[in-house]
């Protein structure tokens, strides 16, 4: 099983996979973001090593903020407060691993990011090194 919670918002609904960060996707209803959270699933298992496994079972639905409505999710659930688990340690060094990829074969203009978003030059490992010690819950967009 897969617990999902909706983040419910004026113009967007997420639905959002509460033990699989950075899974999450938008649409115009709650029907249509689980279907395209569902279309998802191996795009994320391609980004983090593997693609979660089990039914989609929504367990939430939370109120939305502005910045659900602008299109980015935004909403804390009870599950936030939950120590991160072993393979969530893992799907996030394995995002930032992708993206360090995807910023190696980038043009050395873009590689060095904006003056405002510089490319942090940490590597995967230090990241990885940083959510393991120091996370004691959920990240969150905030």
């Amino acid at each position: 099983m897969v617990r999902v919670y909706f983040e419910v918002g004026k113009a967007w609904v997420f639905a959002c996979a509460v033990d699989y960060p950075g899974w999450q996707r938008r649409a115009k209803g709650e029907e249509a973001a689980l279907e395209t959270l569902e279309d998802y699933r191996s795009r994320y298992g391609e980004a983090v090593g593997s693609a979660p496994v089990g039914e989609l079972h929504v367990v939430a639905s939370l109120p939305g903020t502005m910045t659900t409505d602008f299109g980015a999710p935004d909403a804390r659930g009870p599950w936030d407060d939950e120590p991160l688990q072993p393979h969530e340690v893992n799907a996030l060094g394995s995002a930032w691993s992708a993206f360090d990829r995807a910023v190696a074969g980038a043009s050395p203009e873009l590689r060095k990011g904006s003056s405002c978003h510089p490319v942090p030059p940490a590597t995967t490992s230090e990241r990885r090194s940083q959510l393991s010690c120091e996370l004691p819950g959920r990240p969150t967009g905030r």
